[in-house]
């Protein structure tokens, strides 16, 4: 499904980035490649407001944002083109267009893409909302999904439960616990506990999360890599109750 949307999109990136090339080039003439500068820079904002929706506000699935970010837009810029069109006005002589448009290309195309994050924190992400965020109405039949793991694994310099936990978070899940364990064993037989004679020695951690399946499945997807020698099982669960107080959002 994947390379579905990675082809369709691409193909799509490529034409409108041809036909706009060409509907640009008409109108404000060759003397500047202002085709390939407005397509790097029109990217370059949107590619910010994609990677805030997709990762932070979890409003597109996985295969649609590969489908966007690497295939339309991967598609719709063009990095080759910008080095070249730099290339032949070197060898034009123009050589003050030439140092312009390869200084300001990469340096608007970074404030725009800081511009697109910060356009989509802004509108995306109401100035005042609750923890419940869009969960608000979560009830019912709904998946617990628990991944039993031991406290000594790391992910990114951090313990790997709260690497877990932080992309729970990113990914909107509904809700999240760490619950640490006193003792236990798992697949190696080896029991392992937190009284001194043994507290050297890994112990396990189980981390709890409730959501939709669908959404929790989509989420182990991206976590398999790190899950290598864990347990994980899942259940379903009715929840009667998820409220939470309103709380300020500061995200700028």
């Amino acid at each position: 499904m994947e390379l579905f949307y990675l082809i369709m999109f691409g193909i799509l990136g490529v034409i409108f980035r041809y036909y706009q090339g060409l509907f640009l080039s008409f109108h404000f003439g060759n003397i500047f490649p202002i085709g390939t500068f407005c397509i790097n820079l029109t990217g370059a904002f949107c590619i910010g407001i994609i990677s805030v929706i997709a990762t932070e506000r979890a409003q597109i699935s996985k295969e649609l944002r590969i489908g966007i970010m690497v295939g339309f837009l991967g598609g719709y810029t063009t990095f080759s083109a910008y080095c070249l069109e730099t290339v032949h006005l070197v060898e034009g002589g123009d050589y003050f267009r030439a140092v312009l448009y390869f200084v300001i290309s990469p340096t608007l195309g970074f404030l725009l893409t800081l511009g697109g994050i910060l356009f989509a924190r802004r509108f995306f992400t109401a100035s005042e909302q609750t923890n419940e965020g869009s969960y608000a109405k979560l009830t019912g039949e709904q998946t617990l999904l628990r991944i039993f793991i031991d406290d000594a694994k790391k992910q990114q310099g951090k313990p790997l439960y709260l690497f877990i936990a932080e992309e729970a978070k990113k990914q909107g899940l509904a809700g999240c616990s760490v619950l640490p364990g006193s003792s236990g064993f798992g697949k190696s037989g080896q029991l392992h506990s937190d009284f001194p004679s043994d507290y050297a020695i890994k112990l396990p951690i189980i981390i709890e999360l409730v959501d939709g399946g669908k959404r929790l499945n989509q989420f182990l997807k991206t976590m398999e890599p790190f899950l290598a020698g864990s347990l994980v099982t899942e259940e379903k669960l009715q929840v009667h109750h998820y409220r939470a107080p309103a709380i300020q959002n500061k995200r700028i």
